[in-house]
C-alpha cells in the first residue's frame, strides 16, 4: 500500500486553525477576538497531488510542534475564532517539503472554515493560499458559535501552492490535485484559574491571560468622484483599485512575518463597509490601559506593492509608546519608496524607527475589559505623522481621520493587565 494512503480516522481532532481567507462581507470579519485553543489540525496525506510528490522522491515533514505520524499531519492550534457559520483559526508549526538538499516550507498556517475551506501559508515571507476544497465536496456543521465539526473534505493544491513546490524543489510536473483529506471538531476554548498559593492579594487575579495583539482594521473602498461630493477613499482602496483606466493602481496588499490577516488583490470584495483585519502577536509589554503609559512592541509585517504606480511601502514589528496623554505613537521600520510615485522612476529606500509611521488618536477609543485578564482600546484612529516618511507625500502629515471611514483604519491595541500587588500585610 502506498505510504500516502492510510486507514480512516474516525474521530480525529481537528481543533484547529488557519488564516483568515478573502471575505464575502465585512461581517465576516468582524470576529470575536481570538481564544486560547487545545486541539490539532490533522491532515490525512492522500490523493493525486500526494501520489505525485511520492513518485518523485518528496519527503512531507513537519516541524515542531507540528508532527508527522504515518500518513497522519498534525499542527496544534493556537486560537479560534467563531462567526455566524465559520471558524477562523491559526495554528503553530509548520510543514516542510523536501527533495536531496532543495526544501519548500509551509509556514504561520491559518485557515477560514466556512461554506468553503481555505489554508494558507507564509512560503518565503508572502502569505499564499495553498489548498482549497470544492464547495460541493465540503460539509462542515456547527452548533452556535462553540462547535464546528468539519467532515472528511478533500484539500487540493492551489496553483500558487503546486507552483511553489514545483519550482523550489525542480520538479517535472506537479498540478492541483488532491494532496490531503481533512477532519476534525473545533470548540472554543475556555480557561480555568489556577489554583492559588500563599496569600490572597485584595484583589484575586485573573487566570494567566493571553498575549496581547494588535488589530489593523483598513475599509477597502475608493469611490469617484473624490469626497466631499463623491465617495469615499481609504489607503488601501487606492493601492488595489482596478476601475480607473490607465490610473488603475493595481496592487496588492499582503501580511507576512507573523502578521496574520488576509491579502487584498483588485479581485477582492470592495467597499466602505468592507473591513480587512490584520493582527500583530506581543512580543512585549510594560504598557497600563489606565495611565495610557508604556510601551507595547509587536511582530509582523505588510506590504502594499504597486508595480503598475512604481511604489512599495511596508510597516515592520510595529511599537506603540504612550505618554500619559490621548495621542500615542506608532513607531516601525519598513520600506518607502522615493519620487516618481505615480509612474515615473523611483527608487525604494528603508526608513526606520528616529520618525513615528501614525499618530494615534484615543480620545473616541473604547476601553474594553476582557475575560482573559486583557483590556483593549477599541477604535484608535491613525493620521500620518510626518509627511514623506513613510508614505507618499500626498498623504502629508495629518491624512488619517478626515474621511469616514478614516482613510488608514483603526487601531484595536489588546495589553494584559498588569499584575495585581497584595496590600501590605495580606
Amino acid at each position: 500500500m502506498s505510504k500516502f494512503r492510510t486507514r480512516a480516522l474516525l474521530g480525529a481532532v481537528l481543533t484547529t486553525s488557519a488564516i483568515v481567507a478573502v471575505p464575502a462581507t465585512a461581517s465576516a470579519l468582524s470576529l470575536p477576538a481570538p481564544t486560547k485553543a487545545g486541539g490539532d489540525l490533522n491532515l490525512e496525506l492522500t490523493g493525486g497531488a500526494a501520489a505525485s510528490l511520492e513518485r518523485q522522491n518528496v519527503t512531507i515533514s513537519a516541524t515542531s510542534p507540528a508532527k508527522r505520524a504515518d500518513d497522519l499531519l498534525s499542527a496544534p492550534a493556537a486560537t479560534v475564532r467563531f462567526g455566524r457559520n465559520k471558524v477562523l483559526t491559526t495554528n503553530d508549526g509548520s510543514i516542510v517539503f523536501r527533495k536531496g538538499s532543495r526544501s519548500v516550507r509551509f509556514s504561520t498556517l491559518s485557515t477560514h472554515l466556512g461554506s468553503k475551506i481555505r489554508i494558507r501559508a507564509s512560503i518565503n515571507g508572502e502569505t499564499k493560499t495553498v489548498l482549497t476544497a470544492d464547495r460541493k465536496k465540503t460539509r462542515v456543521t456547527f452548533v452556535g458559535t462553540t462547535l464546528g465539526e468539519l467532515h472528511a473534505t478533500k484539500l487540493r493544491l492551489t496553483s500558487a501552492g503546486a507552483g511553489e513546490i514545483r519550482r523550489g524543489l525542480r520538479l517535472d510536473r506537479l498540478g492541483r490535485g488532491t494532496l490531503t483529506k481533512a477532519y476534525g471538531k473545533f470548540t472554543a476554548a475556555t480557561s480555568s484559574p489556577a489554583p492559588g498559593t500563599g496569600p490572597a492579594p485584595s484583589v484575586q487575579p485573573a487566570p494567566v491571560s493571553t498575549p496581547g495583539r494588535l488589530v489593523w482594521g483598513q475599509a477597502n473602498t475608493y469611490a469617484v468622484p473624490a469626497p466631499p461630493t463623491g465617495g469615499d477613499r481609504t489607503w488601501l482602496g487606492y493601492v488595489t483599485t482596478s476601475d480607473l483606466g490607465a490610473f488603475s493602481t493595481l496592487g496588492t496588499f499582503a501580511p507576512s512575518a507573523g502578521a496574520v490577516g488576509d491579502t487584498v488583490t483588485p479581485a477582492s470584495p470592495r467597499g466602505a463597509s468592507v473591513v480587512y483585519n490584520t493582527t500583530f502577536p506581543m512580543v512585549s509589554s510594560s504598557a497600563h490601559v489606565a495611565t495610557k503609559t508604556g510601551t507595547i512592541q509587536y511582530a509582523g509585517l505588510v506590504t502594499y506593492r504597486s508595480e503598475a504606480h512604481n511604489f512599495t511601502v511596508t510597516v515592520q514589528n510595529p511599537r506603540i509608546a504612550f505618554d500619559g496623554t490621548n495621542t500615542a505613537k506608532l513607531y516601525a521600520t519598513g520600506l518607502r519608496t522615493a519620487g516618481g510615485v505615480g509612474g515615473g522612476p523611483s527608487a525604494q529606500e528603508p526608513y526606520d524607527e528616529s520618525q513615528p509611521v501614525f499618530n494615534l488618536d484615543l480620545t473616541n477609543a473604547i476601553v474594553q475589559p476582557n475575560a482573559d485578564n486583557t483590556t483593549t482600546l477599541r477604535g484608535a484612529a491613525p493620521s500620518v505623522a510626518t509627511t514623506a516618511y513613510t508614505f507618499p507625500a500626498n498623504y502629508p502629515a495629518g491624512s488619517g481621520p478626515d474621511r469616514s471611514p478614516n482613510t488608514f483604519g483603526s487601531f484595536d491595541i489588546t495589553v494584559p493587565n498588569p499584575p495585581v500587588v497584595p496590600l501590605a500585610g495580606q
